[in-house]
């Protein structure tokens, strides 16, 4: 993380020789598997405890269960697993995976990938994050996922959800209204139950946020970097008040169980400040290079686009970097998962985050993410999302000739290449 961070830092300041971008990542390890009847299943997870259930259940041997599994040495049991998997039907692992805290999905061969309504309406689709690079996901298992997991974290919640009202933009250090009145539900995709409202913005309400951002840039760029330090320990400590909250609104909005909201959810949202601030002290904005001086500014105004599946984390990898040296923001979150983004929102102000530094606008891409990316004021655009949405962004901004950082997420299929 500390290299990650020092990356990041560099892609948020303007300097002759660099162009890399302000993007965010987590590493997922997610592996295929044939099954008894032929077909294969995708499998995946974040934390060892996970495995450890699904083996249990799978009555998978002994070796195996005492492993202590880690993701990252799964390769290590390869065969074992692959053998492991062979056992049993695709749908009878599906059945057997439900309810525990497991990312799985089946997977699409090619020949009928074309006409699946996953490969269709990408976008759109809120399906599991288990994605694997041969394959595409289904519909049907990835609602599945869903349910399973969220279902076997609630336990006396009962699938009852607080009901949340976050229609307003934060802009300038302050709750507005939005221009236009554009009401939307928000639903939990675990129930399919209207959890909230938010709305969706404008072009309009972009201007006003780039115009707060504008007028904080002057003054925020030419912070010293002991203030901002001072002002990421205090958005840090904000977070610590913060965390039961945040995890709620991720699980609720998300899917996610509340073992993985409360722990690599938020977990990352507090690692990542902290990481932040290390790399910032060690930070040298001058540089002497025999008789050439290098100096690294602050890029201006950055815009941000997040998707709904690591929302904090995206959040995270995205704001920090850039408020540590000195950028102002205007941040587009996912209008799927909205709500951890308004209390991130709460978070920068109790922190006493200037007015105008970060700025935030609910939306959808063609209301508000396009706005964004063609807006002559913003510097910089940093999106994580679908590969489609990555090209209109691209050629959005080619007019106005900003920085464009990009992650983006590819979905292949299996594909006969003797054809």
């Amino acid at each position: 993380l500390m290299s990650f961070f020092y990356g990041q830092l560099h892609s948020a300041l303007r300097t002759v020789d660099r162009g890399a971008g302000l993007l965010g990542g987590a590493a997922h390890f997610y592996r295929c598997y044939t099954c008894k009847d032929g077909k294969e299943i995708s499998v995946g997870a974040i934390e060892p405890q996970f495995y450890a259930e699904l083996l249990q259940r799978a009555d998978a041997p002994e070796h195996l269960r005492e492993a202590q599994m880690n993701p990252a040495n799964w390769d290590n049991y390869a065969e074992d697993l692959a053998a492991l998997f062979v056992t049993k039907t695709q749908d009878e692992w599906c059945e057997l995976l439900e309810g525990t805290d497991a990312c799985f999905a089946p997977v699409v061969p090619l020949d009928h990938a074309k006409d699946h309504p996953h490969m269709k309406a990408l976008p759109l689709h809120r399906g599991s994050t288990a994605r694997p690079t041969r394959s595409a996901t289904a519909p049907a298992m990835a609602k599945r996922w869903w349910r399973a997991g969220v279902r076997r974290a609630r336990g006396a919640r009962k699938g009852e959800f607080p009901m949340r009202d976050c229609t307003q933009f934060y802009i300038d250090g302050q709750w507005v209204d939005p221009v236009e009145e554009n009401t939307v539900a928000v639903e939990n995709p675990a129930t399919e139950q209207t959890i909230g409202h938010i709305s969706f913005g404008s072009a309009a309400d972009v201007d006003k946020a780039v115009v707060a951002a504008r007028r904080a840039f002057e003054s925020f760029s030419q912070t010293s970097k002991e203030e901002r330090l001072t002002l990421l320990r205090a958005i840090q400590a904000e977070i610590e008040t913060r965390k039961e909250e945040l995890a709620t609104a991720v699980s609720d909005e998300m899917g996610a169980p509340l073992s993985l909201a409360n722990g690599p959810h938020v977990g990352l949202l507090a690692g990542h400040c902290q990481k932040a601030i290390e790399v910032l002290e060690g930070f040298a904005f001058e540089r002497l290079d025999g008789p050439t001086l290098h100096v690294w500014e602050p890029v201006g105004v950055v815009g941000m686009i997040t998707p709904w599946n690591w929302p904090l984390n995206q959040i995270a990898c995205k704001v920090f970097p850039a408020l540590a040296t000195g950028n102002t923001m205007v941040l587009k979150p996912s209008e799927i998962a909205p709500f951890n983004a308004y209390i991130f929102a709460e978070i920068m102000h109790a922190a006493g985050v200037p007015a105008g530094v970060f700025n935030l606008v609910n939306g959808d891409g063609p209301g508000v993410g396009e706005a964004i990316s063609g807006h002559p004021d913003i510097d910089m655009v940093s999106f994580t999302g679908s590969t489609r949405a990555g090209i209109a962004i691209a050629k959005n901004a080619a007019d106005t000739v900003k920085r464009v950082a990009q992650e983006l997420a590819l979905i292949a299929v299996k594909a006969d290449v003797t054809e």
